[in-house]
């Protein structure tokens, strides 16, 4: 019986990819082979016909069985098939992520390094960003709890005794709700009233909060959506605190409450008169309002706004008489904090005190100049600096003498107001004056029935200028 022929492998041993390998065919049949056929496991088509088949730089593409054919005179012998097994290093290094898609905070998750090679892979690596070396040489790197720290780019290196070969870099994106949820305010610090002010809400969620909503302590609906809350001219009745409230398809998380506190303009008025007896009540009143809107020396107005632009004054009053102030006017700068002009400030004249002398015979001593100083101050705060205070101080002229030390027969003491600055567009109302009028006593026009040598009383009386309220008051004669 005819013997198959063999197949000789050549060279011998481990055959690594790129290098060459000749395959034999021995024919042990004592009739002469007249056609040699080499054939690939599983193809019909013949490789080629010749006693050898030389592979050139054998892929593991050429990894396979392979066998010959000899045709003789009494027919076709098959050899028996040898497989080729070619060695390489690691190739197609991919990792793989399980469970696919989405990734929830907490799960578990398994990356595994997948990898073709020849002999197979013995060792895996992992690295985390590109530049930590994770510490296991398995091919499956397993988060019992995936955190939301360990999202990042991971690969993986596959190494045999060939070589080694590095995986494509995945993307591990850990989903998660809103977190760190904080409101941002702009611009930071003090707020004044008329201002533009904008809320921020900014948070840290994966996929990216699609949902913002704000709210206000205390009132359970909410103010409106979006990332940004608004105000383009904020009101003092806007104070509060604020939140936001971020989500996404995960979850959602409301921020800390943040302090949204307006500052507005305090203006102060000042009603100072100089009278005797001492001003018993001070009464403020706005020009053309019937009704009063405050009482005491000085009087405030807190949370200022455009409504409370106007002129205001204050009346005076003791128990002889009444006089008013001219009006301070106080203006509001729209769009800014309230600005406070004081563009009139005009003193109280308050009733002049009278002064009576007795004189002696012989010499008339003068009365001592009475100075008298009103002022009115008008103080801001809030948004903007004080305002200049106003004074005037009112000074009585000092009576004169005659040639001879006589005095003259009238003696006039006028009050002269300093004079003021006034703020622009500002007019100043006229200054009351008040003056003590002094009779001298003539021996010519005395008493009959006074005794010769006897001092003549002198009288001193007060006359008003305008008001007829004024309250006259009479010196009595003094007995010398």
């Amino acid at each position: 019986m005819p013997q198959i022929p063999l197949v000789s492998i050549s060279p011998p041993g481990d055959i690594q990819e790129g290098t060459h390998v000749t395959l034999t065919c021995i024919s042990r049949s004592h009739l002469p082979v007249r056609i040699y056929s080499w054939y690939k496991t599983g193809s019909p088509t013949a490789l080629q016909q010749w006693i050898t088949y030389t592979i050139f730089g054998i892929t593991s593409k050429d990894i396979g069985g392979y066998y010959c054919q000899t045709t003789s005179l009494c027919g076709h012998l098959i050899s028996a098939p040898v497989n080729l097994q070619v060695l390489y290093g690691p190739r197609n290094t991919v990792v793989e992520i399980d469970p696919p898609g989405q990734i929830p905070e907490g799960s578990r998750v398994t990356l595994t390094c997948s990898t073709d090679a020849s002999p197979p892979a013995h060792t895996y690596s992992w690295w985390y960003k590109g530049y930590t070396l994770l510490k296991t040489r398995e091919k499956m790197l397993t988060f019992e709890k995936i955190h939301t720290e360990d999202s990042g780019e991971y690969l993986c290196r596959a190494v045999n005794r060939i070589s080694q070969h590095d995986s494509p870099a995945v993307s591990v994106q850990v989903s998660y709700g809103p977190k760190n949820t904080v409101v941002e305010l702009d611009p930071p610090g003090q707020i004044t009233e008329g201002s533009r002010v904008t809320l921020t809400c900014n948070t840290d969620a994966n996929p990216p909060a699609h949902t913002y909503s704000w709210y206000k302590t205390g009132r359970p609906a909410p103010l409106r959506n979006g990332k940004n809350l608004t105000f383009s001219k904020i009101r003092s009745d806007e104070n509060g605190m604020y939140f936001c409230q971020a989500a996404n398809g995960i979850g959602q998380q409301d921020s800390p409450a943040v302090s949204l506190q307006v500052l507005w303009a305090t203006a102060t008025l000042t009603c100072s008169s100089d009278a005797n007896p001492p001003v018993e009540n001070y009464t403020w009143f706005k020009v053309d309002e019937s009704t009063p809107v405050g009482s005491g020396q000085q009087y405030s107005i807190s949370n200022i706004r455009s409504e409370d632009a106007g002129q205001y004054y204050c009346e005076a009053r003791n128990e002889y008489g009444a006089e008013n102030a001219s009006a301070v006017s106080i203006y509001i700068a729209e769009g800014q904090s309230p600005v406070l002009t004081a563009v009139v400030a005009v003193l109280l004249c308050g009733v002049v005190c009278l002064l009576c002398v007795i004189l002696w015979v012989r010499k008339l001593k003068r009365p001592k100049p009475v100075e008298q100083d009103t002022s009115i101050n008008l103080q801001s705060r809030g948004g903007g600096g004080d305002d200049d205070a106003q004074y005037s101080t009112i000074q009585p002229h000092c009576s004169r003498e005659t040639t001879g030390g006589q005095e003259d027969d009238d003696q006039y003491s006028t009050i002269q107001p300093h004079c003021f600055r006034q703020t622009a567009g500002a007019q100043g109302d006229d200054v009351q004056y008040a003056s003590v009028h002094f009779k001298k006593a003539r021996a010519a026009q005395s008493s009959p029935n006074q005794p010769e040598g006897e001092p003549s009383s002198i009288y001193s009386s007060v006359q008003p200028r305008v008001d007829p309220s004024v309250v006259y008051s009479t010196v009595q004669p003094r007995v010398v």
